[in-house]
């Protein structure tokens, strides 16, 4: 979480408590370490990048942050790895993996329930890429057909589900 704040551009660092702020610099390398992004020999260089980040981020000030309020941390870093002369290449791999973590549980026990319902006692026999395959189409009904179906409710008890042909 600690890292998150310090990677999203509308926070102020002065918001950390007590020496969180130093912390969050430790936990960004062993995060780094354990995701694969560097090895213990990068360490120090993926620090640097931190600092010098923080050193920015402190620099622009208020005016920064109420710039960037509006935007998502996601859009942000990946605006700025478009240019040729970002500076952090490293953090923005950790931005990455930081940003796309659910916020949540709630799209993950989505994604378990829909899991459990394709991967029923009949169908006890999928391959997890057929289940994966299965999982995509019912997430993505929706966005193909104009109508919405219930489609866990079509498949219990179709009868109950009116379907114009």
């Amino acid at each position: 979480m600690g890292i998150g704040f310090m990677l999203d551009p509308a926070t102020d660092l002065d918001d950390f408590v007590g020496t969180d702020s130093e912390k969050v610099d430790d936990q960004a390398c062993q995060m780094a370490v354990r995701c694969g992004i560097i090895t213990a020999v990068d360490i120090p260089k993926l620090t640097a990048e931190i600092l010098e980040f923080k050193t920015e981020k402190r620099r622009g000030g208020e005016a920064e942050r109420v710039k960037f309020s509006e935007s998502s941390p996601q859009y942000y870093w990946g605006s700025k790895s478009e240019k040729k002369s970002f500076r952090y290449p490293l953090l923005k791999k950790v931005a990455d993996i930081v940003f796309a973590i659910p916020t949540s549980s709630a799209a993950s026990e989505r994604a378990r329930s829909i899991f459990d319902h394709i991967h029923s006692k009949r169908r006890n026999r999928l391959s997890v890429e057929k289940v994966e395959m299965l999982a995509f189409i019912y997430i993505n009904y929706g966005i193909i057909e104009s109508d919405e179906h219930d489609l866990a409710r079509h498949q219990s008890r179709p009868e109950s589900v009116e379907v114009d042909n």
